[in-house]
């Protein structure tokens, strides 16, 4: 990235208001513009920032107070909680966009579950019917009431045994609705920690 830097705390800069004799400014701006044919350059801000620098170091050797290390620290400091906040928000987005396709995904998932579920029982459903025109066609009176309490024995307990998954699924369902909250089921099954 040759053009393109981040912006940090430390880059900020400060317009400065102060008055300068006119004599030591005027030779500044002589040797700024004397400067570029020699293939220097001296920036009054650089000059300016350079001398402060150094005032403040002067005054830390006599008083004891780094006052710029302060000030240093104090940036960094930010810096690093506004670092903090940035990785929490992506995270936060990263799993908010991960939740949002596992659930796209679960729910695509029990669409051609369904499917392959209903075909299942249609095809059981022909097969049955077919079983059951047979048995009309082939069997006796008396072998097709046999036929037909067998079958009504069959449909008793194949609705009571739908019913207890039924039953047992939604138990399961408010368990989990109450442990981890509304829209916990599709998160609990990615993996995602509950909120």
């Amino acid at each position: 990235m040759k053009y393109i830097k981040k912006n940090r705390k430390s880059d900020e800069k400060k317009v400065v208001s102060t008055r300068i004799r006119t004599h030591i400014f005027d030779a500044f701006q002589n040797a700024s513009e004397a400067s570029k044919d020699h293939g220097y350059s001296i920036s009054l801000s650089d000059v300016v920032e350079t001398a402060l620098i150094t005032a403040v170091k002067e005054f830390a050797e006599i008083s004891d107070v780094d006052y710029l290390s302060i000030e240093l620290d104090r940036l960094h400091k930010e810096w690093e909680e506004e670092w903090e906040k940035e990785q929490e928000e992506q995270s936060r987005k990263r799993w908010a966009k991960e939740e949002v396709a596992m659930n796209e995904h679960y729910a695509q998932k029990s669409k051609e579950e369904e499917k392959v579920f209903e075909e299942e029982i249609e095809k059981n459903r022909i097969k049955q019917l077919e079983a059951d025109q047979k048995a009309v066609l082939e069997l006796s009176a008396s072998e097709l009431k046999d036929y037909q309490q067998k079958r009504s024995d069959e449909v008793a307990e194949k609705k009571l045994k739908n019913e207890e998954i039924i039953k047992r699924l939604k138990e399961e369902h408010d368990e989990d609705f109450k442990k981890y909250g509304e829209d916990s089921k599709y998160s609990f099954l990615c993996g995602n920690p509950p909120r």
